[in-house]
């Protein structure tokens, strides 16, 4: 069992609900991006961090990592077309003949619309043409809008909220249409589909085309009566579907999905365009970051601190890479670790490098970004000399204060053990004598974060530009003994950012606005 529970069913359904993936690709593809991506990761120098898997999974830790890359209008897709596929109570012939009418379509278009306000709104949209590639599109609640476009050579990521594309090697240029090709449903909506029937007064035209309608079996889900409507042309591929809720008696659409197959794409929608003013960050020489190799390592709570590099800055101060993980002994007695957005706890402990501020000469710690995957929490912490010191900073003497967290640290208090270390010494590190322009090390940071958020999209944060505590936030911390006076000086730097959210330029600015904040 994982650290973490798994989704349960309702999680599952409601996941759905909102347009996410459910649906693994076919083994043929499936082995096809398996050996892309790792073709992917020797290009690179087998330097993807310890523990990042995408396929080395069970069924369902691999329906999670797929929810968390595919878009609403994919997974609104893939719904609609699976449905028409698992028509005619599950027949093998009529289920061979749909995935060979599927296969044989040269482009995919589709849109899915939210219905929920009485009109329709667009949310988002798929491009997909064989042997060319697929480009996403999407829109948030917010109004913020993302794209995915992969040629088969190249994938470029767009978000409106940072204006900023990343370019990185072709991650998966059939993406989400490997599951409109040979969808393999599983688990509730397996079952839901075994429920499926005709319904026949509500077959139409759909763009000229005759089809016929189906429904799958009614649900509650929060109280709210809800059922999945498919239309299917005499090909058997879905060209509408509509989630549709139950109000006054009647049966109103939520959602709906429109597919067309075979229709020319206009030319510049699988070119790298995303409108005027937007910078493209090439992330295809990126050095991905290694937490396999350590310049210092130790072992404290059934955990491994380790830093792994170390580059003096031309301020004067030294920016490490350092992670945190469980050990393998922890790791057999307590279970792997999956990362789930939603969970209050995603690692087993986690750290904060440390001085002894009684001496003449320390370090002043600032993170500046982190990535979290399967238990291990890489950061990134800019160290700032504080004191006096005789020269340039030659070694450093590293501590850090170690936390338990979630099941370790229930253990280790069941067992009447310490579950956290105020100064863990990890050793001592030389800094190397040639010095970084501390902008370009920003920006170096950002482009390796920002290629973990291209590999799996979620576990990333960057410090926002720090501020001063609200009077009400004062009046909190002297709730429990805090003094007004330390509270003037506070300053608070929030993990506010992604590199999708924010762009480049912007984040080293923050950077160095915090950095000289707090050298004041």
């Amino acid at each position: 069992m994982n650290a973490n529970d798994f989704y349960t069913e309702q999680e599952l359904e409601l996941e759905f609900r909102q347009g996410i993936s459910r649906f693994s690709p076919p083994a043929g593809l499936k082995d096809a991006i398996r050996q892309r991506l790792f073709q992917h990761s020797e290009s690179q120098g087998n330097a993807l961090p310890l523990g990042f898997t995408l396929w080395k999974t069970n069924r369902r830790e691999l329906i999670v990592k797929i929810m968390k890359w595919s878009t609403p209008a994919l997974a609104a897709c893939a719904a609609a077309v699976v449905i028409g596929l698992l028509l005619a109570n599950g027949s093998s012939n009529v289920y061979a003949q749909a995935i060979q009418a599927i296969e044989q379509a040269r482009t995919v278009h589709v849109q899915w619309f939210d219905m929920t306000r009485g009109e329709a709104t667009k949310c988002g949209e798929i491009w997909y043409e064989a042997k060319r590639g697929i480009r996403e599109w999407t829109k948030a609640q917010d109004g913020t809008i993302s794209e995915r476009l992969d040629d088969g050579q190249f994938q470029w990521t767009y978000s409106s909220a940072s204006g900023t594309a990343f370019k990185t090697k072709s991650h998966d240029p059939v993406g989400p249409v490997a599951d409109i090709l040979r969808p393999k449903p599983n688990g509730w909506f397996d079952e839901l589909m075994k429920k499926t029937k005709r319904l026949r007064q509500a077959d139409m035209d759909i763009r000229g085309i005759a089809c016929q309608a189906h429904v799958a079996e009614p649900r509650v889900v929060n109280e709210t009566r809800l059922r999945w409507v498919i239309w299917v042309d005499s090909q058997r591929r879905g060209q509408r579907s509509e989630e549709q809720r139950l109000v006054a008696g009647q049966w109103v659409a939520d959602a709906r999905c429109e597919v067309t197959y075979d229709r020319p794409l206009p030319d510049d929608r699988l070119k790298p365009r995303f409108g005027p003013g937007v910078e493209i960050v090439d992330l295809v020489e990126c050095r991905p970051f290694n937490v396999k190799e350590s310049l210092l390592q130790g072992t404290v709570l059934g955990l491994v601190v380790a830093v792994h590099e170390v580059e003096r800055l031309d301020n004067g101060s030294v920016l490490l890479m350092w992670s945190i993980r469980p050990t393998q002994e922890t790791l057999q007695q307590l279970g792997p670790i999956t990362y789930r957005p939603a969970a209050a706890i995603n690692v087993y402990g986690d750290a904060v490098v440390e001085s002894d501020w009684k001496q003449v000469r320390w370090v002043k710690p600032m993170e500046i970004a982190r990535w979290t995957l399967d238990g291990i929490q890489t950061n990134w912490t800019i160290l700032m000399p504080r004191g006096v010191w005789a020269g340039p900073i030659q070694a450093i003497d590293l501590q850090f204060s170690v936390y338990s967290r979630g099941k370790l640290q229930q253990a280790l208090r069941k067992d009447g053990q310490q579950w956290y270390v105020q100064k863990f010494r990890l050793g001592e590190l030389s800094v190397p004598e040639k010095a970084v322009a501390m902008n370009k090390a920003c920006r170096q940071v950002y482009e390796r974060v920002a290629w973990a958020e291209a590999q799996c999209g979620d576990g990333l944060a960057l410090r926002g530009r720090g501020r001063s505590l609200t009077e009400a936030e004062k009046q909190e911390h002297i709730a429990h003994g805090a003094r007004r006076r330390e509270l003037e000086e506070a300053f608070v730097m929030p993990w506010d950012y992604r590199p999708s959210r924010i762009a480049p330029e912007q984040f080293v600015k923050d950077v160095q606005a915090n950095y000289e904040r707090l050298m004041k």
